[in-house]
Parts: structure tokens; sequence; C-alpha cells
């Protein structure tokens, strides 16, 4: 994916220990709260082939008012099924790696990545209690009381414009990038989206950080477009079926993919937080670089690890050899890169299986 030079194992390599990509100089505006009309989308179909089993899965997204998923045109995304699955031209402040970092902890917690033994998902005692009876925008009250039961501090902003506070990161196609996120499992999945600013250790942490978008895909073919703003860093992860929880650290426990937009625009997907996290494929529509749980994507370096994040502990695999793909290294020896091809403006079609 994206992001800043990543250092002391966090799973965003950013030169602080602390946040993987670069952001500055966001783009700020005026909340808007009603949705625009011209939101409304047209019915589009997407197919999946899933390998090795050769199924076909017919993905049509679901179009109500409130859906936001312009963008998403009919594509055909191989996509193997299951978890296991040169010079570049990236920036000097620019590398990528996940946002696996633990929070700031006392003197006897581990200081650096998660520590030898897999963590646990866990889920609070009490829920932490916000408005689950008027939830933002295209978030169902089910799935609303779910984020509140396994501790994630508050619904998204969902904004539907590049508003304050929204950190360049809002609903539709408004933005000069755009991602579309597709359902193509065969449960109810919740998108969750946050932003990554320098010098935050715990910006993927969504029992500490508001995320800027959780979105509702409840059915196979359920989608939304989200628009990010140029300089933007950031992340996202999802839950299934009401049963992924969150990791002892606070992150989302599944598969993440990351982002950072701008100049040298790169995204990624990786498997660091959780090695048997459910599939993901990407591909940037302007260079057809894909990242999926084999191709281009961050994976833990020591055979059978189950989660990683510290210093040189993941390698990025089988990202070289396509257009758009960019490999290198910090000045600590751990990799960077992702999928380029979309700098200052592009769109990234994201397929959840």
């Amino acid at each position: 994916m994206v992001m800043n030079l990543y250092l002391c194992g966090c799973v965003l390599l950013l030169s602080s220990f602390t946040s993987a990509f670069v952001g500055e100089d966001l783009k700020l505006g005026n909340q808007n709260p009603s949705l625009p009309t011209s939101l409304i989308p047209l019915v589009l179909t997407s197919t999946i082939t899933v390998t090795p089993t050769v199924s076909t899965i017919t993905v049509t997204p679901t179009v109500t008012p409130t859906s936001l998923v312009q963008n998403i045109l009919p594509t055909t995304i191989t996509v193997t099924a299951g978890a296991s699955n040169t010079s570049p031209n990236i920036s000097p402040h620019l590398s990528a790696g996940t946002q696996q970092q633990p929070p700031p902890a006392s003197p006897s917690s581990p200081s650096q990545g998660p520590p030898g033994a897999p963590p646990s998902p866990v889920q609070n005692a009490v829920p932490i209690p916000y408005n689950c009876a008027s939830p933002v925008p295209g978030l169902s009250p089910q799935d609303c009381t779910y984020l509140s039961a396994i501790g994630i501090v508050s619904q998204g902003q969902n904004a539907l414009s590049a508003a304050s506070g929204s950190a360049g990161i809002f609903l539709g196609s408004a933005g000069p990038n755009t991602f579309s996120f597709i359902n193509g499992a065969s449960v109810p999945l919740i998108l969750v989206v946050w932003y990554n600013p320098v010098d935050d250790a715990q910006s993927s942490f969504m029992d500490a950080r508001t995320p800027k978008i959780t979105y509702s895909l409840p059915a196979q073919g359920s989608a939304v477009v989200v628009s990010i703003d140029n300089e933007v860093p950031g992340g996202w992860s999802t839950l299934y079926n009401h049963t992924t929880a969150l990791t002892e650290y606070g992150q989302v426990n599944n598969t993440f993919g990351e982002f950072n937009t701008g100049t040298f625009a790169t995204t990624d997907v990786s498997r660091l937080v959780n090695m048997q996290g459910h599939p993901m494929t990407l591909v940037v529509r302007g260079s057809g670089c894909r990242s999926d749980m084999q191709t281009c994507v961050y994976m833990c370096a020591e055979p059978g690890a189950m989660t990683c994040g510290r210093e040189r502990s993941y390698r990025l695999d089988n990202c070289q050899g396509q257009p758009g793909a960019v490999v290198s290294n910090d000045a600590d020896g751990n990799p960077t890169g992702g999928c380029q091809g979309w700098s200052n403006g592009g769109h990234v079609d994201v397929i959840f299986t």
C-alpha cells in the first residue's frame, strides 16, 4: 500500500514508529449533511472468478439512494480462494507496510509490535455507548450496535464531502482518488476505514481512534465508493458476519488494506495483523497493478507466524514484474512499496471474498 518509512515494527512504515504514511496539507471543507441526488448510481455488475474452484460469482452492487456505488464498473478479477493465498519510483518519504503496532504501553508491556504469541481477539465486557438508533449514513443500526459491542470507540464519521475533520476521506465519488469496496463474500460485512496521520502511533487502533468510515455491506454485491483527497494516508479492514473482533491491541483482527495518495500514490494488501485473515483483492484501475493474498502483499517472514510487525519481521512478496508495482527498502532494511500508477488521482477496485 503505501506509506512512509516504516520504523520500530509499526505495520505502517513511518520514520517515527507511529504511522506509515505521509499526510500533510489535507484539503478540508464544510460538512454537507444532505445526500445529493446525483449520487444515486446505476446497477452495475462485477464478475469474480474464484480459483482453484473455478466458480464464478456475479456481483451486482446493491442500489439505494445512499449506497454511493458510482465508479463500480463491470470488471472481472480472478481471486484465489482462501487466506493462503529495478529502481522503483518511491518517494524518499514513502514506504509501505502495515499498521501493526501496539498503543503506547507501560514498561512491562511490549513496545514494538505484538509479543511472540499471536494476540487473541477480545470484546469489551461493557459496550461503548453511542447512539445506534440514528446511525451515520450507510451504517445499519444492527452493525452500529456490533461496533459498540466489540469496543470500537465510535461509529465512523461517514462524511458526504471533504468536510472539516474528515481528513479528506468521505463517501461518494467527488474526490480525486476513489476506492470501490465490493462485498464478494457470502456473508454481511462492515467496512472500516481510518486515517493514518504522521506521528500518531494509534491511528489504526479502533478502540482509541474514531474511524473515518464505517459502512454496512450486508450482502454479496453490496458496494460503496469512498473518495480520498491527495496526500492522505490511511487504511481499511472489514468485520465479517458479526464475528470479527479487535486484537488485544485494539486493531481489527483481519486482513488490512493500506493507501497513501498524492504524488507517489501507493496501495497494498497487508496480512501482518492476522495471517489467517479473510481474502482481499485490490486492482489499480489505471496501471492494472494487483495486490491480493499472494501477490504484492506484506507477509510475516517467520514461518508459521500468525502476526508480526517488528523491524525486519515481515516481507513484501511477489510484487515485482507487473506494471505499476514498486519495491524498495527503507534505511533499516524493511521492505517498502506496493501498487502505484494512480498518482494525484485514480481509482482502486477492492473485492472482499
